[in-house]
């Protein structure tokens, strides 16, 4: 096996993927219980949806396994590896937020996000703006040195 072609990358996101999936993740709150902690698998054993995250292990391993044979099929796979655990975190993300919160708080998230995407836009169109501005002026200075070197040069009279 050579060595130097092994995606060494995507063998070190396996093996963190897999250890994360034995380890806590989660505490709730059970009122006089105290809490609950739950690791990947235990959630993933709570069945529905959540048994999509067996997916984790097996697609880790599969990464893994690939990473060692197949480097460049172990970048798709740690692609979409990383894009679905992302997205569901994402989406778990949300729809806790969503039913601990008020659309008080939804407006001005949709506030903030059009404040960033607004002030990128006016910043780039500053930008430009400047750019084109500063392009205008050599522009200009050129044109008024070349008349100048082309009055020199006639003579007079």
């Amino acid at each position: 096996m050579d060595w130097k072609k092994v995606n060494w990358l995507m063998l070190g996101a396996a093996g963190l993927l897999l250890i994360g999936f034995v380890v806590p993740w989660v505490r709730i709150h059970r009122g006089d219980e105290g809490f609950v902690v739950l690791a990947g698998f235990e959630i993933a054993g709570l069945g529905g949806a959540y048994a999509l995250v067996y997916l984790l292990p097996l697609l880790a391993i599969g990464m893994g396994a690939t990473a060692v044979k197949k480097p460049s099929i172990a970048s798709m796979l740690g692609s979409l590896t990383g894009a679905i655990l992302v997205g569901w975190g994402l989406f778990e993300v949300g729809r806790f937020l969503y039913a601990q919160t008020f659309w008080g708080l939804w407006l001005s998230i949709g506030g903030a996000l059009l404040a960033v995407v607004g002030g990128a836009f006016t910043w780039r169109h500053a930008h430009t703006a400047v750019a084109q501005a500063k392009a205008a002026a050599k522009a200009a200075r050129e044109a008024a040195a070349e008349v100048a070197k082309k009055s020199k040069e006639t003579p007079e009279g």
